[in-house]
């Protein structure tokens, strides 16, 4: 032990039940130190729901190795790498993080991972059931030095032969560079997203969709009852999705509002979304149209972030008074 860290991790007992490999901070005007956090799905919600998605944590080692032993054949594993950015002995830790993965076990291959001052999502899918379209891009900058979130730079991507800057958008959930696109932009295979605090750029690549599943409950234009709350929503598993958001909207005034989003996202075995009624959701009589997006999110080993690609189904059905 070096302090509070190992000199090293290594993987125990069998070796194909074993994620490993290497982690480091890069753009960063100090060393921090790093954590990562181990995931069966893609780590999303609130910092609650996050957190009891948490499979295992844990510090990286003084040469800079990670090993998570015990773990279960999967092949969507993802791992957060938090760096506490520190400018100096006596300042308060400030947090930079970044998303890796899908990661598989068994491998038996070492992982090298990164955290830097950028951390992108490029957000795309099959808008009206054809090809992929890019629908948004967000990006999260942090101080070189203090590991501050910054707010004032110039921040920019880049897609095929056009660029496009981003804009800060402090009402956010999470306030963040944002810019989104227009239906009909073709989405890209690659992305360069750039910022001004730092001299290094995020390549990220976009993955293959998935294929697009089917929604099996309520039927194409069904009308339902809303009985005693048990109204839910079933579809197929897709195994080569990473995951699945499920959104209901309710029409009205030919527009839709949203009336439900899965809280975090959904692991590809799952099908169906348990009564809506344990999310606090009744149906009123009306019309309404619901989505299942099957994902894939392909997050850069270099960490600058992720392009999640949606294949989605949708289907309209109605509630009866």
């Amino acid at each position: 032990m070096n302090g509070n860290l190992p000199l090293t991790e290594a993987c125990s007992g069998e070796a194909g039940a074993c994620l490993f490999g290497t982690a480091r901070a890069v753009g960063f005007s100090s060393s921090p130190a790093l954590t990562v956090n181990l995931y069966r799905v893609f780590p999303s919600g609130s910092f609650g729901l996050v957190q009891q998605q948490l499979v295992a944590s844990q510090v990286v080692a003084v040469d800079g190795t990670w090993a998570f032993s015990g773990e279960g054949a999967w092949g969507h594993y993802y791992v957060q790498l938090v760096a506490a950015v520190q400018p100096n002995a006596s300042a308060a830790p400030k947090q930079a993080s970044t998303v890796i993965g899908p990661l598989a076990v068994p491998s038996g291959q070492p992982q090298a991972l990164q955290v830097g001052p950028l951390f992108a999502v490029v957000l795309q899918s099959n808008g009206g059931g054809g090809g992929q379209e890019v629908n948004e891009v967000t990006v999260q900058v942090y101080d070189p030095v203090t590991g501050d979130v910054v707010s004032d730079a110039a921040v920019s991507v880049t897609a095929g032969d056009a660029s496009l800057p981003l804009a800060w958008d402090p009402g956010a959930d999470v306030p963040s560079y944002r810019a989104t696109f227009d239906a009909g932009i073709p989405a890209q295979p690659a992305y360069t997203v750039w910022s001004s605090s730092w001299d290094g750029a995020a390549q990220l690549v976009a993955p293959d969709p998935a294929p697009v599943g089917a929604i099996t409950s309520p039927a194409v234009g069904a009308v339902v009852v809303d009985d005693g709350g048990a109204f839910g929503i079933d579809w197929t598993p897709e195994p080569l999705a990473d995951f699945e958001v499920v959104e209901l909207f309710a029409q009205s005034d030919g527009g839709y509002s949203p009336v439900y989003v899965s809280p975090t996202a959904v692991p590809p075995e799952v099908d169906n979304t348990g009564p809506l009624s344990g999310a606090g959701v009744e149906l009123d009589a009306g019309a309404y149209v619901v989505n299942v997006a099957y994902v894939r999110a392909n997050c850069a080993l270099t960490g600058g972030g992720c392009v999640q690609a949606g294949s989605i189904a949708t289907e309209n059905f109605t509630v009866g008074p």
